[in-house]
């Protein structure tokens, strides 16, 4: 194997993934490093952008959906933000966002795996829990049960039988109570059966429907209601999800589309596959291994330790994108201090290096936060170069992007994947040389 390529990324969640994307196409030979799948495997199929900041707790409807808003506003009130890092450079992240989300619709619907298309406003849909969340942007199947399109109409709530994870009765009544008298819905429940799915999870249920119970499916759902709109739990295919559309679709079934997800999520297996065969079609190398050391010299990293199947590869390049993740996808860990895990790179919390400081004095006794140890990351400057403790750049050849970078929880303030396809894209145009 020839180990010298021009950009080497480490990490192909989305950040990582997004980053190649756009380097390839400056002409460079890439390669990713991956040791596997990291947290974008496991997102809902939402791709958050911008939540409201100044949204009132329990007062969700009166959010600002407008995500472009948002951002700036973000970046306005948190200085350590991402968005708040590119803006003070001169950037104007919210527009960048928009260029961002155009590239990586392209690339996603090059390879069968359609996003709702893109506005400037955060769509409306349900989870598995019973309720609803603002998102920048989802999965085409998810896309179209935004519930601000729905306001008004019947709603189904399809529950599978011997599927305990989708309770649609309580999610159906918990939407009625909640959102019904503000006009939503009405909302009501169903159970189907999946034929040959005698039990189990959510990705069980879609291996069935995909092995040969499509048509039978669709069959039996035809007669339920012509009139309303029908949300099945995220089981439509793992892989062959546009061809389960399409044969529901075949059989009259139209107006129709999937929950968010939890953890397993189909559609954020769905995602991350999509996203390997775009890098694929590109001809991006995917390298599954373990980097295990960085060769570094004079500013600049020269080469990286690779284990690959028990031995060790050197790999060099003329430039690295480091898109490790946090502590899901190992960038960061914390056992007995806080550590980046391939460049040794100071980690932050705010304007606080930490090293050895007790994780604890980082939580919060809420569970839903903040939890400043979830912002935890390194520090970048505006064009994404990490840096050290004296604010001097690390590497004139090293940029960063995704949830390695401090000041941002990617599960809890609203930003989640769009501060990964952000960063990515602008961290493969920078590597790439500015294109």
């Amino acid at each position: 194997m020839d180990n010298k390529f021009d950009i080497v990324v480490i990490g192909s969640g989305m950040a990582g993934a997004v980053a190649a994307l756009k380097a390839v196409e400056s002409g460079k030979k890439i390669a990713v490093i991956r040791r596997g799948y990291g947290s974008t495997a496991l997102s809902s199929g939402a791709i958050d952008l911008a939540a409201d900041p100044l949204g009132a707790p329990g007062r969700p409807l009166e959010d600002n959906r407008d995500w472009q808003k948002n951002l700036k506003e973000i970046a306005r009130r948190d200085g350590f933000h991402p968005y708040a890092v590119l803006a003070a450079d001169g950037n104007a992240p919210d527009l960048e966002m928009a260029q961002a989300l155009n590239f990586i619709y392209r690339e996603l619907q090059g390879v069968g795996l359609p996003l709702f298309p893109v506005t400037g406003k955060n769509l409306t849909l349900i989870n598995p829990l019973g309720g609803f969340k603002f998102t920048g942007l989802a999965q085409e199947s998810q896309g179209k049960g935004d519930l601000e399109k729905l306001k008004g109409k019947k709603t189904i709530i399809l529950g599978v039988k011997n599927l305990p994870e989708f309770p649609a009765d309580y999610i159906a009544r918990a939407l009625q109570e909640s959102i019904g008298p503000a006009g939503y819905g009405p909302f009501s429940a169903r159970e189907i059966e999946i034929p040959g799915f005698s039990g189990g999870t959510s990705f069980e249920a879609a291996a069935a429907l995909e092995a040969d119970g499509a048509e039978k499916f669709a069959s039996a759902l035809a007669g339920i209601s012509a009139d309303a709109h029908l949300i099945f739990p995220p089981i439509l295919g793992a892989l062959r999800a546009r061809e389960l559309s399409e044969t529901l679709q075949k059989f009259g079934v139209m107006d129709f589309s999937e929950s968010l997800a939890v953890p397993t999520s189909i559609p954020g297996f769905r995602l991350q596959s999509a996203l390997d065969r775009a890098l694929e079609k590109r001809g991006v190398t995917i390298l599954n291994s373990r980097v295990i050391s960085a060769g570094n010299d004079a500013h600049r990293v020269q080469s990286l330790q690779v284990e690959i199947k028990g031995r060790e590869e050197k790999f060099e390049g003329q430039g690295f994108i480091l898109a490790t993740g946090k502590y899901l996808g190992g960038g960061i860990e914390r056992g007995r201090i806080f550590r980046e895990t391939v460049f040794d790179l100071p980690v932050f919390i705010g304007e606080k290096p930490v090293k050895e400081d007790f994780i604890k004095d980082f939580l919060t006794r809420e569970p839903l936060g903040p939890h400043p140890a979830f912002r935890a990351g390194i520090r970048v400057n505006g064009k994404l170069k990490p840096l050290l403790l004296n604010r001097e750049v690390f590497a004139e050849n090293l940029w960063a992007a995704g949830s390695v970078l401090a000041g941002y929880d990617s599960t809890g303030d609203g930003a989640g994947l769009g501060v990964a396809i952000l960063t990515g894209f602008k961290a493969g145009a920078e590597a790439g040389g500015g294109s």
